[in-house]
C-alpha cells in the first residue's frame, strides 16, 4: 500500500510510525538542523528508553575536517552536525557521515518505507512530498540499494561481541533483522513469552531450539577452543580497524 504526503501531512503519520516501532529505526537525512532535531528529541529518546536501535545517514560535506579557509556557511554547517553527533553518541544513536547522499528515506522495523524530497532531520518551512510504503520488498530494495544496514557502529559491535556469550547478544542480533519477539517466535514456533525468558537466560535452551533461532537469525553456531581465543579476539579487533579505515 503506497500514500503520499505533503509537507503538513508527514509529520503526524512519520510520528505514529515511531510510536508504533518496536524493533530498529532507519534514517537517511543527508542534512540536520538544530531546530528540527530539538523537535525529534523527545521521540527518539522514547524509542531508546524501550531500547528501540537507531541508525541515521548524514552527508558528509566536503569541508569535512578541514579547519582552515572555511567560509562562514561551511563553518556553521560542520559546527551543526558537530553538536549533532554529540548528542547522537550521548542518546547512543547510531550516526554515519556519508559522502554524497541525497536521498530521503526512513524505514520502521524493516516493514514502512518513507521516501521522497523532505530532509526528516533539518526540514523547515519548504513544500516538500513523500511517500508511504508498506511492502518489506520495498523496504528490501531501498535497504539494499542506499546500504543502509552497513551503519558502522553496528558492525563494530556485531565483530566486538562475537566472543561473548551467544545469549547475550540474542536480543541484539533479533532488533538488527528488525523482528519483534513475537514475529521470530511466529517463524520458529515459539511462543513470544518463551522467546523473552531466552532473551533474559531465564530459561534452559536446547541446541536444537538455538539451532532453529540461529538458522532464522542467518547466523551460525561456531565452537572455538580456548587456547585460540587470543589469536581470535587480535583478527577481529584487526578487522575491525579495517573497516573503519
Amino acid at each position: 500500500m503506497t500514500q503520499a504526503y505533503n509537507q503538513d501531512t508527514f509529520w503526524i503519520e512519520f510520528e505514529k510510525d515511531l510510536a508504533r516501532a518496536q524493533a530498529r529505526v532507519i534514517v537517511q537525512s543527508p542534512f540536520v538542523s538544530h531546530r528540527r532535531l530539538q523537535q525529534l528529541k523527545p521521540l527518539f529518546s522514547t524509542l531508546r528508553k524501550k531500547n528501540i536501535l537507531i541508525c541515521v545517514f548524514l552527508q558528509q560535506p566536503y569541508s569535512w575536517g578541514a579547519r582552515h579557509q572555511l567560509t562562514a556557511a561551511d563553518a556553521e554547517r560542520n559546527a551543526e552536525i558537530e553538536t549533532a553527533l554529540e548528542w547522537f553518541a550521548a542518546a547512543e544513536i547510531h550516526a554515519n557521515l556519508r559522502r554524497d547522499i541525497h536521498e530521503k528515506l526512513a524505514i520502521i522495523d524493516n516493514k514502512v518505507l518513507w521516501e521522497g524530497s523532505l530532509n526528516i532531520l533539518s526540514h523547515g518551512k519548504t513544500h516538500e512530498r513523500m511517500r508511504r510504503l508498506e511492502s518489506r520488498a520495498e523496504v528490501q530494495a531501498a535497504t539494499s540499494a542506499h546500504h543502509l544496514l552497513d551503519c558502522e557502529t553496528c558492525k563494530k559491535q556485531i565483530v566486538e561481541q562475537k566472543l561473548g556469550n551467544p545469549l547475550e547478544q540474542f536480543a541484539e542480533i533479533r532488533q538488527r533483522s528488525s523482528l519483534t519477539q513475537r514475529e521470530l517466535g511466529k517463524r520458529v514456533n515459539i511462543d513470544q513469552s518463551n522467546i523473552a525468558k531466552i532473551e533474559s537466560q531465564s530459561r534452559n535452551l536446547s541446541i536444537a531450539t538455538l539451532q532453529k533461532l540461529t538458522n532464522e537469525l542467518d547466523c551460525k553456531i561456531v565452537l572455538v577452543p580456548n587456547w585460540i581465543l587470543p589469536n581470535l579476539s587480535n583478527l577481529l579487533d584487526k578487522l575491525t580497524a579495517d573497516e573503519g579505515r
